[in-house]
């Protein structure tokens, strides 16, 4: 064989090991995004169970009926918070959603409320390592 022939060769193999790997990064980069998709989807729903749970301690002196559809709402979100967490979330955030629903059961609703503030704490700390974001520093509430 010529000295064409195997550049030929060489070339086609390239190009054909070039188009797997191509395929396997943006396979790779597709299940990232979608896991991102997941992620952000669970965040969101750990948000409107906090939102809903300071809404319930800020309005404790709100009537029956108020406090009664804040805790229904709280309860329909925290059920979902729990499947999205069991679902995609890592094994620390697991243990802590668990830990709140034990605690909404049996109505200690201060603990409740600091370990649904250390989820939210794990979940952006999961989320900007995944993001490969700078880590932040937040301050205590006084």
């Amino acid at each position: 064989m010529e000295i064409n022939n195997w550049i030929t060769i060489g070339s086609v193999a390239a190009v054909i090991v070039g188009w797997f790997i191509n395929g396997h990064l943006n396979r790779r980069h597709e299940i990232f995004k979608r896991k991102m998709d997941l992620r952000f989807k669970m965040y969101d729903s750990c948000i409107s169970v906090a939102h809903i749970l300071e809404k319930i301690f800020q309005n404790k002196d709100q009537s029956k009926d108020t406090m009664d559809t804040l805790s229904v709402e709280f309860i329909r979100k925290l059920e979902f918070c729990q499947v999205q967490v069991l679902m995609y979330g890592t094994q620390p955030e697991i243990d802590t959603i668990n830990r709140v629903t034990e605690l909404a059961q049996v109505n200690k609703h201060v603990e409740m409320k600091n370990t649904m503030a250390e989820l939210m704490h794990s979940v952006s700390n999961s989320l900007r390592r995944d993001l490969k974001l700078k880590k932040v520093k937040l301050k205590d509430a006084p």
